[in-house]
């Protein structure tokens, strides 16, 4: 008598990352120089995150230590939401051009408000080209066939 084992069941992934589309719908170019835009965006915000903690690190006292590890952690968190959004983008994700949008408005406001080093310019610059690039018709056509692929499955 043989004893058959279970075959295991694999979960299936909830939210964002719910596996590939059935669909072989693919980004536009656009689309791609979006998506590209919001990454180098962010290299340029990393460039000057990395900048701003070897400036910081010459004055070590503890406001200074205080404010490096403060403006680390928030400049790492912000890095990795834009590169998220990016790869949302390209995914079709339209709920991401909002967040973008939202993102963008609040790097104008710091940009313009406080720093005009131009590091802090080229990449606010490119994360609202980037964002703009999202909204055109051509985009939005793009993430509408998405969004109606993503659809079609649940209502059958």
């Amino acid at each position: 008598m043989t004893q058959q084992t279970p075959t295991p069941v694999k979960p299936q992934p909830t939210g964002f990352f719910r596996g590939p589309l059935q669909t072989k719908i693919k980004p536009p170019t656009l689309v791609w120089v979006a998506f590209w835009f919001i990454i180098g965006g962010s290299a340029i915000a990393a460039l000057s995150l990395v900048l701003d903690i070897v400036s910081l690190t010459s004055y070590l006292s503890t406001v200074a230590s205080t404010v490096l590890l403060t403006s680390t952690v928030g400049g790492v968190v912000g890095l990795a939401l834009r590169v998220y959004i990016a790869f949302a983008v390209l995914r079709g994700y339209g709920p991401a051009r909002i967040f973008l949008s939202v993102i963008a408005a609040f790097l104008l406001l710091l940009t313009f408000a406080g720093r005009l080093d131009p590091i802090s310019i080229a990449a606010t610059v490119a994360i609202v080209t980037g964002m703009v690039l999202a909204w055109l018709p051509e985009s939005s056509r793009y993430f509408a066939a998405v969004t109606a692929a993503r659809k079609a499955p649940s209502q059958s």
